[in-house]
């Protein structure tokens, strides 16, 4: 990892652990903590990219961003009541985070995220829980550390 990645990564760390807290706890991501962060990581991860001297690599964390937003919005807009709106934000500052190494690791990442999800809904449907809410965020942010760990050095 290059250093300049390592504040972006840090911010990203701390809201991920408040965002998969407060989801499991209240089934919801607030705009106030996510907006404010997710501004925050993209910012960083802009400015890696010009430390690095790699320009597409900015450009790759916008459209990873944007991307992920739009693919997670289109779920949204076919499940709403299962996949809320602040999973939708929470998508595209994940997408932002993968987009560093490409559509590849956006695409890989959110795929972790989904199916992880969906293993857990297994396991509770076969525990015998119909209909349990599971708050999707951790998943997202799951899928997102694994590729973010993934990544060579």
């Amino acid at each position: 990892m290059p250093p300049p990645l390592a504040p972006a990564l840090s911010v990203f760390a701390v809201l991920s652990a408040v965002l998969a807290l407060v989801d499991v706890r209240d089934r919801r991501l607030p705009d106030v903590v996510v907006l404010p962060g997710g501004a925050v990581v993209i910012l960083l991860l802009s400015i890696a990219a010009a430390a690095v001297h790699e320009p597409s690599r900015s450009a790759g964390v916008v459209l990873g961003a944007a991307g992920a937003f739009l693919v997670c919005l289109v779920v949204h807009l076919a499940r709403p009541a299962d996949f809320g709106g602040g999973d939708v934000k929470l998508a595209g500052v994940c997408g932002a985070v993968l987009g560093w190494e490409g559509a590849g690791g956006v695409a890989s990442g959110l795929c972790v995220g989904f199916v992880a999800g969906g293993i857990a809904a297994v396991g509770a449907v076969l525990a015998g829980a119909r209909r349990v809410p599971l708050p999707f965020g951790p998943f997202l942010l799951f899928g997102t550390w694994w590729q973010v760990l993934a990544r060579p050095t």
